[in-house]
């Protein structure tokens, strides 16, 4: 599961709780704000975000107080469902996407 993922330039969801320490002191030294994932929803892939653009996310539905806290940041959250193609396949929105290079 992730453990970080970033949302904007100076932006960032992470789950502290098992972040290293020198990880969140790089965060803070480049001005990066963090949005903390609560403990009760870090096992229900509350930190495995999608960022779709600058502060817009696609999430997995369930996480209310995740999302609440990142639309008090300013982000556009977009939830899906995922009961089948995530919550079984333990695969958040980052895991269904693929990187793709463009000329």
């Amino acid at each position: 599961m992730s453990l970080l993922s970033p949302l904007d330039r100076d932006l960032a969801l992470v789950y502290p709780r098992i972040a290293p320490t020198r990880l969140m002191w790089l965060l803070a030294d480049r001005g990066i704000e963090v949005v903390a994932v609560p403990d009760e929803e870090f096992a229900s892939m509350g930190t495995n975000v999608l960022a779709l653009g600058p502060r817009r996310a696609l999430a997995l539905e369930g996480n209310g107080e995740t999302r609440r806290r990142l639309e008090r940041a300013g982000v556009d959250v977009v939830t899906y469902r995922g009961d089948e193609i995530s919550r079984k396949g333990d695969g958040g929105p980052t895991c269904l996407t693929r990187p793709l290079l463009r000329a």
